[in-house]
């Protein structure tokens, strides 16, 4: 298979032909399902697809945020789901942590399937 056939989805669906992967592929679902995991996928796929989201400098004058200054990546649309302007922090901090520890449990996974 020719290394631009690989896709995620792909690597799902030959996961699920073998039910001692199914763990893996749970583990897996669920970070593609985790709202904030998709909003980074959107976030990627518009850079890759059409244009970079690009970032900008939020200044905060009632006071109300604890960061007075603040970069946020700017509002965006991607196949017919708006995603709303938000820190850079809160986008994109949830969803590493997420993928971190999916990582990590899906390493301890295979460990236990290869076995």
């Amino acid at each position: 298979m020719a290394e631009h056939d690989i896709t995620f989805r792909l690597t799902l669906d030959r996961l699920a032909t073998d039910s001692k992967n199914s763990t893996i592929e749970s583990m897996l679902r669920g970070l593609m399902a985790d709202a904030g995991f998709k909003h980074v996928i959107a976030l990627s796929n518009k850079a890759k697809h059409s244009s970079i989201v690009q970032p900008v400098l939020n200044e905060d004058f009632t006071g109300l945020r604890d960061k007075r200054l603040e970069v946020q990546f700017q509002e965006f649309e991607r196949k017919g789901v708006r995603y709303p302007q938000g820190s850079i922090a809160d986008v994109l901090g949830p969803a590493y942590n997420l993928a971190s520890e999916t990582v990590v449990d899906v390493g301890k996974e295979m460990i236990k399937v290869l076995t």
